[in-house]
């Protein structure tokens, strides 16, 4: 996406500048062979730690050899909030927030969907322990923090459809890792009363969502084997 920089311009030249950036040209054929699956931010640190805002940068690393994976949480049945989204909030452009808009919109007609801007770490994680759901639309991209933050604290994933995308690790299998929606958000309002209705019958999607998330966090020596297998390539 090409951003350019901001100049007092007509109501017709801003048109033509958001058409402008809204046009996405491919990767040509002949260079895609440069492009290597790595990792994606799910392999970040997710722990937390008593005071951590506090800490000076990158402490955390030092504390390895006592925690290993984050702390997942597991009590999948005290989850009062029935859905909850935090984010940027109606940003006025339209390729990166169409469809938090979309989300916001419809959270603001339920009492029990949580919604609203950025919020103190703790008290957001807090909110994700204790909802349901969790809608995570696509921002600058595809894959975000959110999306895995919900996973650890036990939330069912409602996403725009992932199938266009390879990455790993690979928490986006549909209907077995998180909840697939159409990428207009047409279905998202029908989509969030049946996972809530039917919540009993959703919990093992969470729980096998955890279990691929942690064997992926715990598996050291396939993470050096993948890269071991991209420089022998």
């Amino acid at each position: 996406m090409v951003f350019l920089p901001e100049y007092n311009l007509s109501k017709e030249i801003e048109e033509d500048n958001l058409r402008y950036q809204s046009e996405y040209t491919p990767c040509p054929e002949s260079e895609l062979h440069k492009i290597k699956l790595g990792w994606n931010i799910g392999m970040i640190d997710y722990r937390t730690f008593p005071l951590s805002r506090f800490y000076p940068i990158g402490t955390s690393r030092l504390l390895n050899s006592v925690y290993k994976v984050p702390k997942f949480y597991e009590n999948l049945d005290d989850k009062p909030i029935d859905s909850v989204f935090r984010g940027a909030i109606k940003k006025n452009k339209e390729n990166y927030a169409y469809q938090r808009n979309k989300v916001i919109e419809l959270f603001e007609k339920y009492p029990n969907y949580i919604t609203g801007d950025v919020i103190p770490k703790k008290k957001y994680l807090d909110e994700l322990k204790k909802s349901k759901t969790c809608v995570s639309p696509f921002g600058w991209g595809e894959v975000c923090f959110r999306d895995f933050e919900a996973i650890i604290n036990g939330c069912v994933l409602i996403k725009p459809d992932m199938d266009h995308i390879e990455t790993w690790p690979d928490l986006y299998r549909k209907n077995e890792t998180y909840v697939s929606i159409k990428w207009d958000m047409t279905d998202l309002e029908q989509t969030l009363n049946e996972v809530v209705s039917n919540y009993e019958d959703y919990k093992p999607l969470v729980r096998n969502a955890q279990e691929i998330y942690k064997e992926a966090l715990r598996d050291g020596e396939g993470f050096v084997n993948r890269f071991k297998k991209i420089l022998e390539q």
